[in-house]
């Protein structure tokens, strides 16, 4: 892959049009638990566990939540917010992490037996795992940059944010998101002498949408 295609596939995808959030305290919820417990994309996981009940809530809410009756934008806000918030809330379920899959970092989410694909929970009045809403729900919304916005728990992801994604900063937030990856070792590593580029594993799971 070339760092052209790369590059030009993040960025210049058309922007959608702004739209009103349709439930701003919802979103605010979210915006606040981020804002306390996330920093530089690291979260404070004993942090949010004490204090955990602004998450149950938040999370609990998706449940009910017609996100078919949504316009486009404001449903794909929802569906990173959501996706974002479940793997929180499964990391704090079974936090603190021990390693016991020697495949895994000691304390990553993947140590959690099934919790990208086998976990459900309750979302839009279905019921769904994280890798569901990945790969059956987010491919719709046509933009690439959303896999880049999945804070999957692991330094290796996409880095979460100290904000909650709205409807009507979304091009912005994808744009940053999208800047911010190819700036990351983790993301994107250049050889100039070799004249090689090697990216994360996310760009080969996403081959097709990149």
């Amino acid at each position: 892959m070339r760092l052209a295609t790369v590059v030009f596939t993040l960025l210049l995808v058309p922007a959608p049009g702004p739209q009103e959030p349709v439930d701003a305290s919802r979103r605010k919820a979210f915006d606040t638990i981020l804002d306390l417990n996330v920093r530089d994309g690291f979260v404070y996981y004993r942090a949010l566990k004490a204090e955990r009940g602004r998450l149950d809530g938040f999370v609990n809410a998706l449940a009910t939540v017609a996100v078919d009756k949504l316009p486009k934008d404001e449903q794909l806000a929802f569906w990173l917010n959501a996706y974002n918030a479940l793997v929180l809330r499964t990391v704090v379920d079974h936090y603190p992490i021990h390693g016991r899959f020697p495949e895994y970092p000691a304390r990553s989410i993947r140590q959690t037996p099934g919790a990208f694909e086998r976990l459900t929970h309750r979302v839009g009045g279905r019921s769904l795992t994280l890798d569901q809403i990945e790969q059956t729900i987010l491919p719709s919304f046509n933009d690439p940059r959303v896999y880049l916005a999945l804070g999957r728990g692991a330094v290796s992801s996409g880095r979460l944010r100290s904000e909650a994604f709205t409807a009507t900063e979304l091009e912005r937030q994808l744009t940053e998101v999208a800047n911010e990856c190819l700036t990351r070792p983790e993301c994107v590593q250049f050889d100039r002498e070799g004249g090689k580029m090697s990216v994360n594993a996310i760009f080969s799971w996403r081959e097709r949408e990149f």
